[in-house]
């Protein structure tokens, strides 16, 4: 097996050694050469977004080197490959023959100007980019991916960090498959690079979250909210029923400390004194918790430690002991158990690497048995708008149906939540459709500007919302 992967510059990103080391351990005795385009690209002209570009990458570095440096082959005619991986934005070097030819464009773009469209969408305050994978110039996979509003270099990094796994995919499955393409992607407002550079600024001097926590009835009518105060917020609640009480799950970040534990309030006291559940030296938040067998079980997301943990209750709800670490490895978060036709499937968001997004890639794993068994990774993973792939809250079981709540962060982090009906699950597949999506406006909250988490009871609906 011979590959060739073209770039435009012996300075690799990361995310093209990424494609690389994938193609590896698939093709364990290929040969790999990287081989060079000849042409220059032309990013962009407009010297106030390259001013702006030059800031955002002062602002916000990649955590890890953006580049590495690799040995390149000045390709001649008649060069023979297998695969010819087109990573440069530029068009396929006539020279090379190979058998299949990949390739990667935004779309919209041609080779003259391939970064056009995202610079575009980006100065427009888009809500998402298109990117297209190519074979043998024939669109295969679409890609969405959302766009950070206060940083030009992470949505760069976004995406192409997630393009690693994305090409691999592309180049292996013998299937063609596209995201859902949905049509709400909104143009909000205009902005110059200028108020760009001074918006970026402040929410790096200002960056602190503040979140309420609602609880309304099953008509959406408010009964109590735990506000933002000077030294906590609450966010991710979920609600249990137990006993002829109602008790609230939390996570409670504190200001001073920049972490957050477990707290947990009851309806015995109209939700007003509150105890801590759980504390590490890592933050913790997402306080999954469900019942198996007549025992309750709690998993937090503990991303901080690279890993998905299991606890069961000693004494409810304050009493919590450690069982297992279900999966390890990468940073998890938000990650949901559900017990489905036998089987156990957890959703879960994770990091591949530091500098990557939390919100694009929905995992799914399952096991015939959660306490016992392997966890197996699913066949689709991955394979949803990268919009709405974050959970938000357990799934929703009603009139015979099964439907997903999502977080839409696409244009900031709890924008407005998003709810699937569940077509098809079983080891071997995955579908949705978007039944609505939602923000505080559905329960007349004008004074918040997002939504982020959403859960109920037998009696009572709880979810967070963001200040305006």
């Amino acid at each position: 097996m011979k590959i060739a992967i073209q770039v435009y510059s012996n300075n690799i990103p990361l995310w093209i050694e990424k494609v690389e080391q994938s193609l590896r351990e698939i093709y364990q005795n290929a040969s790999i050469d990287y081989i060079i385009a000849c042409k220059s690209i032309n990013k962009d002209l407009n010297p106030f977004s390259n001013l702006y570009k030059i800031l955002d990458s002062k602002l916000t570095p990649p955590n890890s080197p953006f580049q590495v440096v690799k040995k390149v082959t000045q390709p001649k005619k008649g060069f023979n490959y297998d695969f010819l991986i087109n990573l440069s934005f530029q068009e396929p070097l006539a020279k090379i023959n190979a058998i299949k030819t990949f390739e990667i464009a935004f779309e919209n773009s041609d080779y003259t100007t391939p970064f056009n469209p995202l610079i575009e969408s980006f100065k427009l305050n888009k809500e998402v980019i298109k990117i297209l994978i190519k074979k043998d110039s024939q669109i295969i996979y679409t890609l969405i991916e959302g766009i950070d509003m206060f940083s030009y270099t992470k949505t760069i990094h976004n995406i192409f960090t997630r393009l690693h796994f994305d090409i691999t995919q592309a180049i292996t499955n013998k299937k063609t498959w596209h995201y859902p393409i949905f049509s709400n992607n909104r143009i909000f407002s205009t902005k110059s690079p200028l108020q760009r550079i001074l918006q970026l600024y402040l929410h790096k001097i200002t960056n602190r979250w503040k979140w309420d926590v609602i609880i309304t009835n099953k008509s959406n009518e408010i009964l109590k909210k735990v506000k933002t105060n000077k030294r906590y917020f609450y966010a991710d609640p979920f609600i249990k029923s137990n006993n002829n009480y109602e008790y609230l799950f939390m996570e409670r970040l504190s200001y001073k400390e920049r972490k957050a534990d477990l707290v947990v309030r009851s309806s015995h006291d109209n939700f007003s004194k509150e105890k801590v559940i759980l504390k590490k030296d890592y933050h913790l938040s997402y306080p999954h918790i469900f019942k198996l067998n007549n025992k309750w079980y709690l998993i937090p997301e503990t991303s901080e430690n690279y890993t998905v943990q299991l606890y069961e209750s000693e004494s409810f709800p304050t009493k919590w002991k450690f069982v297992k670490n279900i999966i390890e490895g990468e940073q998890y978060v938000d990650s949901t158990l559900l017990f489905y036709n036998n089987y156990y499937y957890l959703f879960t968001n994770s990091k591949p690497d530091p500098d990557s997004t939390t919100y694009s890639k929905l995992n799914i794993y399952f096991t015939d048995c959660i306490f016992n068994s392997k966890l197996k990774k699913h066949p689709t993973n991955h394979l949803i708008d990268s919009r709405f792939a974050r959970q938000a809250g357990e799934f929703i079981k009603e009139n015979g149906n099964l439907y997903r709540v999502s977080q839409n962060n696409s244009k900031f982090y709890g924008l407005n939540i998003t709810i699937h009906k569940v077509i098809k699950l079983c080891p071997k597949n995955y579908k949705e459709e978007i039944v609505e999506s939602f923000g505080p406006e559905l329960f007349e909250l004008n004074e918040y500007k997002g939504l982020h988490t959403l859960n109920q009871s037998d009696n009572l609906k709880v979810f967070d919302v963001i200040y305006s």
